[in-house]
């Protein structure tokens, strides 16, 4: 797993994209909006570039209608990304032990959770993330909420496949709870939670039912 910094690319940053996604770039009308872009794409094919032993631009990604990476050809089911972004921040994550997701978020993100939790979590993590009187503990919310994105990235399937049928634990040991489309779902994955210096937290899901070590590069 990689942290990036979003706020500027650094300089020569843009060498390591392809021509379509330099072309990309520089269609975004907002400056932050296009360095995200820049430094997310940039620290994916630097990563993985790394990992299978190619220059950056040789790495073979694709991406899924709803915006996703993943690799192509001969990559394809040996190794398995995922790229999240917030304000200020990104994270890109690689694993060869199955299908994986991560999503990052502020702790101090300014949405309302109270709707958020009503909404879209499950009757268990309402439960887990209601305090005394009904109120929302906003970092267990947002605990909550990026395990659940971390899980449907994982899935391949963003929240198409809907938030509330399934349930995510962030009280250790953070798990799959349940999942009602897949009721065989919590033995074969895994969930972990990290927080991050500067006030961001992060939720990955990965497809492995062995142990698997996270390592921040």
């Amino acid at each position: 797993m990689r942290l990036v910094d979003e706020r500027e690319p650094a300089v020569g940053d843009a060498c390591d994209l392809t021509d379509k996604e330099r072309e990309r770039a520089g269609k975004f009308r907002s400056r932050g909006a296009r360095n995200r872009f820049v430094t997310g794409r940039v620290a994916l094919r630097q990563m993985v570039g790394q990992l299978i032993e190619v220059a950056p631009t040789d790495v073979p990604i694709e991406v899924s209608t709803n915006g996703a990476p993943s690799l192509t050809g001969a990559w394809a089911a040996k190794l398995w990304v995922s790229v999240s972004h917030t304000v200020g921040l990104g994270v890109v994550a690689a694993s060869n032990a199955g299908a994986v997701g991560i999503d990052v978020e502020s702790v101090d993100r300014n949405a309302d959770w109270n709707s958020i939790t009503r909404r879209y979590f499950a009757e268990f993590e309402q439960r887990q993330v209601l305090a005394g009187g009904g109120v929302v503990d906003r970092h267990r919310a947002v605990c909550t909420w990026v395990l659940k994105e971390a899980y449907l990235k994982a899935r391949g399937t963003g929240i198409s496949r809907g938030l509330a049928n399934f349930s995510v634990s962030v009280d250790n040991p953070v798990r799959l709870v349940d999942d009602q489309q897949d009721p065989s779902a919590p033995a074969s994955w895994q969930l972990r939670l990290l927080e991050l210096n500067g006030g961001w937290v992060c939720g990955l899901a990965l497809n492995s039912s062995q142990d698997v070590p996270v390592t921040i590069v």
